[in-house]
C-alpha cells in the first residue's frame, strides 16, 4: 500500500531520506548507493522494518553488501 497521495510527495520523501542516508553512510566511511537503487531498497525496507532506526540499519547493511560485491 502506498501512503502517498501523489508521486511528487513520494519523490520528496525519497529525496529527503536519501540525503540523511548519504550523510550517515559517509560518516561510516562508506559510499552511498545510487539514488535509483536506493529507491528500490527503501521500498523493501519500508515493508520489512517498523522503526526509522531499523530502516537505516537495513539501508546501511544493503550498502555494505553492495560494496562487498563490488570489490570482490
Amino acid at each position: 500500500m502506498n501512503p502517498f497521495n501523489f508521486r511528487s510527495e513520494q519523490r520528496e520523501y525519497e529525496q529527503a531520506y536519501y540525503g540523511g542516508y548519504c550523510n550517515k553512510v559517509r560518516s561510516l566511511g562508506l559510499n552511498p548507493i545510487p539514488f535509483h537503487l536506493f529507491q528500490d531498497i527503501l521500498k523493501e525496507s519500508n515493508d520489512l522494518t517498523k522503526t526509522k532506526k531499523d530502516r537505516m540499519r537495513f539501508l546501511i547493511r544493503a550498502t555494505e553488501s553492495q560494496q562487498k560485491d563490488y570489490f570482490i
